[in-house]
């Protein structure tokens, strides 16, 4: 991306505090995982898998042309990532997909008209 090329050339310095706080982004983010688990605040997941999807989400964040391409401000992004990230997609009221059933699904669809 050009923002990015355009600081590293151009800001040095600056750069510099963007790779300290990618390095210590993922050691720290890590430990609030960690000790969310531990807590029983968060599932135990992969904390690695979880720190990595922060990690290309930031990544992301950097390649202006997704946020233009995608209309997203800054803000829209973090707000939705993070909104997945830990309210997640399934919905309370989810058909039993692996039976077949579907009773919670027409209420759910008749809740929505």
């Amino acid at each position: 991306p050009v923002l990015v090329k355009d600081v590293k050339e151009l800001y040095p310095e600056m750069w510099q505090y963007v790779e300290m706080f990618r390095n210590q982004f993922g050691f720290v983010i890590s430990k609030y995982y960690e000790e969310g688990v531990n807590k029983g605040y968060f599932s135990p997941l992969n904390i690695t898998l979880m720190v990595g999807t922060d990690r290309w989400f930031l990544e992301a964040l950097l390649n202006t042309s997704f946020l233009r391409e995608n209309n997203l401000s800054i803000d829209e992004a973090f707000d939705e990532y993070f909104k997945i990230k830990f309210d997640g997609i399934i919905r309370s009221h989810l058909p039993d997909i692996i039976t077949g059933s579907d009773d919670d699904y027409d209420e759910v669809e008749e809740d929505e008209e």
